[in-house]
């Protein structure tokens, strides 16, 4: 073999040794980024697995105390009745009168809270709002006109949480 063609291999075998080395040193670096980036992604893993558990922990908390505010405005509600069962020689409109005061008391807790009454004598039946327990036949009025509430019905907020029953017209026929 040539001289020339001694040098020409040696001089491609020393390029190819220095571009391995380049190639192994890109490969490791590679490597150390794939490296820093698995331990930054176990961390943001187990960041959000404690954060998650925190937020759990929280919305239980949260659910078991919700009524919290609910319960300690009604406590003076059951103070009043408590107090009108403790007086045990009172005429009966003094009574009355403390009962229909405990029961405004009662109905301002509740609509503080959003409840509302359904209010439905002289409106048309809607089965939204409403639940016919019975019908009554009438002369002077169209089918379907709620005559009387059975039962009081309620709303929370915009939701019906219990529906009025009622008793509606039927049109008398002749």
């Amino acid at each position: 073999m040539s001289k020339e063609k001694a040098e020409d291999l040696s001089k491609k075998k020393a390029e190819r040794t220095t571009i391995s080395k380049k190639r192994l040193q890109e490969l490791k670096d590679r490597e150390k980024e794939a490296s820093e980036y698995l331990d930054h992604l176990k961390r943001l893993k187990a960041d959000f697995e404690n954060y998650r558990k925190r937020a759990d922990k929280e919305r239980l908390e949260l659910l078991r105390y919700a009524n919290e505010e609910l319960v300690r405005d009604l406590l003076p509600v059951l103070d009043g009745f408590n107090r009108a069962l403790n007086h045990k020689e009172v005429d009966f409109s003094v009574f009355f009168d403390g009962i229909s005061l405990i029961k405004r008391q009662f109905l301002s807790v509740l609509e503080k809270r959003g409840v509302k009454e359904i209010h439905s004598i002289g409106d048309n039946f809607n089965p939204v709002f409403h639940e016919a327990v019975m019908q009554k036949e009438v002369e002077d009025k169209e089918d379907d006109v709620v005559l009387e509430e059975v039962e009081k019905g309620y709303m929370l907020h915009e939701k019906v949480i219990r529906p009025a029953k009622v008793i509606v017209s039927k049109r008398k026929e002749d």
